[in-house]
């Protein structure tokens, strides 16, 4: 998994760097209005983030409601839930925010092209 911020955007670093931000975000701005596919995909990548948030809440309250299994077994599956859940929004996070610089650094380079 690598970290992945909007500061590695391709072409991002032509313009300066107080400015960087809202390029970056004007251009996402611009693709969720005109590219349905990038509209779609990011919306996919929220999608999944919620969805597996409300399916841990449920997990980690069914647990929680019953007295079996004992408190002894309830534990570390709520920790191993927790740390996979952790991963996963990790992994999907910074994969969303990996595809959205690709997109945005294409536009950045069409748009000045």
């Amino acid at each position: 998994m690598k970290f992945v911020t909007y500061t590695a955007t391709p072409d991002l670093d032509r313009f300066p760097e107080r400015e960087r931000f809202s390029v970056w975000r004007s251009a996402h701005k611009r693709l969720m209005r005109t590219d349905p596919d990038y509209q779609r995909r990011v919306r996919g990548f929220r999608w999944r983030i919620a969805g597996t948030t409300v399916l841990f809440v449920a997990l980690s309250l069914a647990l929680d409601r019953f007295a079996w299994p004992p408190f002894v077994v309830q534990l570390p599956v709520y920790l191993a839930l927790t740390v996979i859940y952790v991963v996963y929004i990790l992994r999907t996070s910074f994969g969303a925010q990996h595809f959205q610089n690709e997109r945005v650094g294409k536009a950045l380079h069409e748009h000045v092209a």
